[in-house]
């Protein structure tokens, strides 16, 4: 009877124990987050988010409160958790320049940018991020002070692009400067086809009339489905400037290539451009009528 008394006098114990956080333990106030960072000499994690993002709402549900996530979070950063439709929030968002949510900031105790990502991270990918911020030798804000300055190789010219392009952040400036530097027969290497595939757009530049010149060429190197699925996106992207300036009578010269598009989300993609395209020259009823022929055409 005592061994009972005593087992559920230790259960009860435990019960009314408080139980360890698991996740990051956020705090919700820009000015305790800087003193905390300069007191605990602790970079800034600023998770910014706003109600109505669902990649935020997942994120927070299935990475945020895992154990591995918060041990190594609460461990080495001080966490912020922001809304940025609001308060210090609205703040940070136009200081900051956010656009894309969620968009994950880490800043040191100045408040100057470390590194940025724009958009939801799985768990594994949310980690790696954080422990490349703190082994990161050359930390955003300094990498575009160097940039400003003009002094700067190839090398980190990449790195500075890849930078700005995975944080969401403008790159048109150092991608400008990227195809001074090389010429079109260097897209073969494959660290500048990764640059053009992810970020050079339009099918009127030199860069890209040598590589639908040499289509076969960049297939033999990178695979046919990266290679057509790149040539359709600046097509598809092509056709829809061409569409939002009204310049209809240069239509037909994208229509061509994507009527034989095989992905279905880019097929769609370019059924809407194209509805908009006949809705804008010939009127509703051919625009409808012509919609109507291609879902029949795809059942």
């Amino acid at each position: 009877m005592k061994r009972l008394v005593l087992l559920l006098t230790g259960i009860f114990f435990l019960q009314a124990m408080p139980v360890a956080a698991e996740g990051i333990e956020f705090v919700h106030d820009w000015e305790e987050a800087l003193e905390i960072s300069t007191k605990e000499n602790k970079p800034i994690f600023l998770d910014a988010y706003t109600t109505w993002c669902g990649p935020c709402k997942w994120m927070s549900a299935n990475v945020m409160n895992q154990p591995e996530v918060g041990e190594f979070y609460n461990a080495n950063f001080v966490n912020l958790k922001l809304e940025m439709e609001d308060g210090d929030g609205l703040k940070d968002a136009q200081m900051y320049k956010i656009r894309e949510f969620p968009t994950l900031v880490f800043l040191n105790s100045e408040g100057k940018v470390l590194k940025r990502q724009a958009g939801a991270l799985p768990t594994e990918e949310f980690l790696k991020l954080g422990k490349k911020v703190l082994n990161e030798d050359e930390p955003q804000y300094v990498m575009q002070e160097k940039f400003a300055s003009g002094e700067y190789d190839q090398a980190f010219l990449r790195k500075y692009l890849w930078s700005q392009f995975e944080s969401g952040e403008d790159y048109r400036k150092p991608l400008k400067e990227f195809q001074k530097s090389i010429k079109p027969k260097d897209l073969k290497q494959e660290e500048n086809w990764k640059i053009f595939s992810a970020m050079f757009v339009g099918t009127v530049n030199d860069f890209f009339k040598y590589f639908e010149k040499n289509l076969d060429d960049f297939i033999e190197l990178y695979g046919e489905e990266a290679v057509r699925q790149k040539y359709h996106y600046n097509y598809l992207m092509g056709y829809q400037s061409v569409l939002m300036t009204q310049k209809y009578e240069m239509a037909d010269r994208y229509v061509k290539v994507l009527e034989k598009v095989d992905d279905e989300d880019m097929k769609r993609q370019y059924y809407s451009l194209r509805y908009m395209e006949l809705d804008q020259t010939k009127g509703t009823d051919v625009a409808f009528a012509s919609l109507s022929e291609w879902l029949e055409a795809g059942e």
